[in-house]
């Protein structure tokens, strides 16, 4: 499918954009961070005579015009190119091929640093990939077209999200993978040092999520109650899905989830949908669901959080607009039944046995995952009680205890993407993360979440982990709001939120879940019906209609 592309607005010079390592800024933020002067840069290589690191730096104080370009002790000043002195036969640590050549008219940066006159599909060799400002460009080299020798230069390797696509498709640059780490634990590390994804998956790192196209009934669409976010699991005896889902109790909207929120069950005979209702599961107040089949007692537990007890739930039916905000107690609790058409045991409390600076208190939006030894990880969003200048209040972190009835421990009492994360979002006026959508396989442990850094608005974010303590993040948008239905029309949400996936199977003997199929998420806009409009979705939350979206994942 063809998809506009993100621009970034840097420009005499700034030729292209390689697919790599983006972040997502306005135009504002992108002009702030157009380079005005010369800066740093390291070549990451060792001297082939003394076997120590070589160091070339560019010093932004030189009169302009002029830069100061040293390597391996030796300086040379130079006017026309900074890059003289480095040698024309440097290493290079992978090669780089362009995937978008950004209009004429952009505005560029000052400066001989960047290399010239790029073309689409051009390959280049990069020296170093965390060079210039923030580390937000590759240093990279060419032969001269036409004549003798090389040309080095900077090579801008972050694009802005535009308002409505995605970035330049991640698949453009050619990476040289050594571990499975580089392949975000979601493919393969080949022969040729590349990595081969596995169907759910794109780009050059594994961590973009492959959604296709998908039917515009897709989902769960009631008309009478909006919806928002839930979790497919399959029925293998009746051969049907099952979508336990967040619906708001007497027609009120999302802006009133703290006290209307009920989780329902809807089924469908294809995992994309649609679902129809079929029955009330747990009364309001009860939000965010999702559901895992134990492999070691064989029952179905339903993770969420409220208690189901609430006595007077709003009503929205008769004076929704004179209505306010009012949340309900939504502590973590867990129900479960032999069969996914119940009957459901009362719901009890999730308590934890510690606490931790960063994971202090309000632990919610629970994600579990079953071992076939009966314990249980436990990924949540929690407060922040550190003491920063900014807001840390959407905290993810990742707990275990030994049953499903015993209280949960921290593995770490740091958070699975820490504060600050972002070097060049240090601020996050959003908190971190939200929402967590927790599985574990052969390879690790893996984390969705609707991203809330640094503005929580158009974000989505994916960890992993080796180990489930340490664990890094994809600063690439693992999932986008542009929502592409068969027959080629797009649609771009305001807020696409909740997500979680369903999977082909899973190993009963190990727990692991196998290939994932589709993606879930709550969403609100103008395609969410009733004329809903993003300001609504964004700041009102009071009127109009959300509901549940499923999307395919793979070819």
């Amino acid at each position: 499918m063809a998809m506009r592309r993100g621009t970034l607005e840097l420009a005499a010079g700034a030729s292209c954009i390689i697919g790599a390592s983006y972040l997502y800024f306005g135009p504002s933020e992108a002009a702030e961070r157009v380079p005005t002067a010369v800066d740093l840069w390291a070549l990451n290589h060792h001297d082939s005579t003394e076997g120590k690191p070589s160091i070339a730096v560019l010093n932004s104080s030189s009169p302009a015009g002029a830069a100061s370009a040293s390597i391996g002790g030796s300086t040379a000043n130079t006017t026309n190119n900074p890059f003289s002195a480095i040698p024309a036969n440097a290493p290079s640590l992978f090669d780089v091929k362009i995937g978008y050549v950004p209009p004429a008219s952009s505005v560029g940066f000052d400066g001989p640093v960047a290399l010239k006159d790029t073309v689409l599909g051009e390959v280049l060799e990069a020296l170093n990939d965390k060079v210039g400002p923030h580390g937000a460009y590759h240093l990279c080299r060419r032969k001269k077209k036409g004549r003798k020798g090389v040309e080095l230069g900077w090579v801008p390797t972050r694009a802005p999200e535009t308002e409505v696509f995605p970035p330049v498709s991640h698949a453009d640059t050619i990476f040289h993978c050594e571990t499975p780490i580089d392949c975000s634990l979601n493919g393969v590390c080949g022969a040729t040092r590349k990595c081969s994804c596995d169907p759910a998956w794109t780009g050059r790192h594994c961590d973009v999520l492959n959604v296709a196209p998908t039917p515009k009934s897709s989902g769960y669409k009631n008309s009478t109650f909006a919806s928002w976010g839930g979790n497919i699991i399959y029925d293998d005896e009746r051969e049907e899905y099952h979508l336990f889902v967040a619906q708001f109790v007497n027609e009120c909207p999302l802006g009133l989830w703290g006290s209307a929120s009920s989780i329902v069950r809807a089924t469908s005979s294809s995992f994309v949908g649609p679902f129809n209702y079929k029955e009330t599961v747990i009364n309001a107040f009860s939000h965010n669901p999702t559901i895992r089949k134990s492999p070691y007692d064989g029952r179905y537990y339903l993770f969420f959080i409220g208690s189901g007890d609430s006595t007077d739930p709003p009503d929205c039916r008769s004076t929704p607009s004179t209505l306010s905000s009012r949340s309900t107690s939504s502590s973590i609790h867990v129900s479960w039944s032999e069969t996914l058409t119940g009957p459901w045991s009362d719901p009890s409390p999730v308590e934890f046995t510690d606490t931790s600076e960063y994971l202090c208190n309000g632990h919610t939006n629970p994600s579990p995952h079953f071992n076939p030894d009966g314990s249980v990880y436990l990924a949540f969003q929690a407060g922040s009680c550190h003491e920063q200048g900014h807001n840390t209040g959407a905290l993810v972190g990742l707990a275990r205890a030994e049953s499903w009835d015993k209280p949960f421990a921290l593995t770490s009492p740091d958070p699975v993407t820490p504060i600050d994360w972002d070097p060049i979002h240090p601020v996050c006026w959003a908190g971190v993360d939200e929402d967590p959508f927790l599985w574990l396989d052969e390879r690790g442990f893996h984390i969705l979440t609707h991203g809330m850094c640094p503005s929580g608005v158009r974000q989505a974010h994916y960890k992993f982990s080796q180990d489930g303590v340490n664990w890094k993040t994809s600063y690439r948008q693992t999932y986008h709001y542009a929502v592409e239905y068969d027959g080629s029309s797009i649609h771009a949400f305001a807020r696409v939120e909740r997500p979680q996936l369903l999977f082909s199977s899973y190993d009963e003997k190990t727990g692991y879940a196998c290939d994932p199929i589709a993606l879930v998420n709550g969403v609100c806009g103008l395609g969410a019906g009733h004329n809903r409009s993003d300001f609504e979705c964004i700041f009102d939350q009071l009127t109009g209609m959300t509901y549940t979206l499923v999307r395919p994942l793979g070819e």
